[in-house]
């Protein structure tokens, strides 16, 4: 291929070293060797499900990022990089290949409405060009739990959850303890629930058989938002273990 590997001809960054026998193969096998970009958005104030955040809200962020170099010469080092929308740039890096930088960078951030905001890292080696990406998912709560009152759009008695739904397997699942009408509350974009199962996996509702539910749903406007609300018929009780799936019932659209 017209390579040579004299002594003291690998670049490492700092200086130059003779070449490690990994980059000797590397060399002959293979042309070229992208570096690893590496991001995530995590969510602090959200920690159940920390890619999503509530509308209206200013969540702290913390971004997660790291870049894996595999440069085997100054040429195809890292120069420069960034993450978009924040203050973290980086003039270079380089070093013996699979060396990695890595850090965390604090920031917030703020959306009215149903959005993703989305930070890029971007990377430049050589005469290439690289980015990742990591985002946020800003929704509309749920609402679960007891309550003895019959609410029509004032849900702050029951657990507001910034969960996504419909969730894996078009279900939701939420821990139930307590008495009165059992309810789940979800923003209108899902107008219907095929079933809903109780811990024990017993079907307390089922749309084929409306007839023999336990429940009873209808649909409310809060500030301008549609909310669908399920409850069930009656006043009921479950002494569930607030900490165990054992607990949870299923809600499935």
């Amino acid at each position: 291929m017209g390579s040579s590997f004299s002594l003291n001809s690998f670049d490492n960054g700092p200086g130059y070293q003779n070449w490690p026998v990994t980059e000797v193969l590397r060399k002959v096998l293979y042309l070229y060797v992208p570096p690893v970009l590496q991001i995530i958005a995590i969510n602090n104030d959200n920690p159940s499900n920390p890619s999503y955040a509530e509308i209206g809200t200013t969540p702290s962020i913390s971004l997660t990022y790291s870049i894996t170099t595999y440069a085997r010469n100054s040429s195809e080092k890292i120069n420069p990089y960034s993450i978009s929308n924040t203050s973290v740039t980086g003039l270079s890096f380089s070093g013996l290949p699979g060396s990695t930088t890595h850090s965390v960078y604090n920031t917030s951030t703020f959306s009215a409405a149903t959005a993703s905001k989305s930070w890029g890292l971007s990377v430049t080696a050589g005469t290439y060009s690289y980015i990742a990406t990591a985002s946020i998912h800003f929704i509309r709560p749920v609402y679960y739990g007891f309550t003895s009152s019959v609410l029509t759009n004032n849900y702050d008695p029951l657990i507001k959850s910034i969960t996504p739904y419909p969730g894996l397997s078009n279900s939701i699942s939420f821990t139930y303890n307590g008495s009165g009408y059992l309810y789940f509350v979800y923003p209108g974009t899902f107008t219907t629930l095929s079933q809903i199962q109780d811990p024990n996996g017993f079907i307390i509702y089922d749309f084929d058989y409306p007839q023999f539910s336990a429940f009873t749903y209808s649909t409310q406007n809060v500030s301008g938002v549609s909310y669908i609300v399920w409850r069930t018929k009656l006043e009921c009780a479950y002494p569930g273990a607030t900490t165990s799936q054992n607990s949870n019932f299923k809600f499935i659209f």
